[in-house]
């Protein structure tokens, strides 16, 4: 994919099925080959679950704390500092 100024702002998205959602970059619409980029906002005690499949996560904490749940462990009292 050619990087124009065009292309190179990406809008929030909307989506009233998943109103934690802010902002969501498939693979396909980069024009990358492996990533994907969701900006997302819980509200305190909230919940959201996610499948990864075979794939590596990363979470950026902005601000509060978290707990991870995972088949590969669980992590409590991630925040940021």
């Amino acid at each position: 994919m050619q990087y124009t100024p065009e292309n190179m702002l990406v809008r929030p998205t909307s989506d009233p099925a998943d109103p934690g959602l802010i902002l969501s970059v498939t693979p396909d619409q980069a024009g990358w080959d492996y990533i994907s980029f969701q900006v997302r906002q819980l509200a305190a005690g909230a919940t959201w679950s996610f499948s990864s499949g075979d794939n590596e996560l990363a979470l950026v904490i902005l601000t509060g704390s978290i707990a991870v749940e995972s088949n590969r462990g669980e992590w409590r009292g991630l925040e940021r500092e």
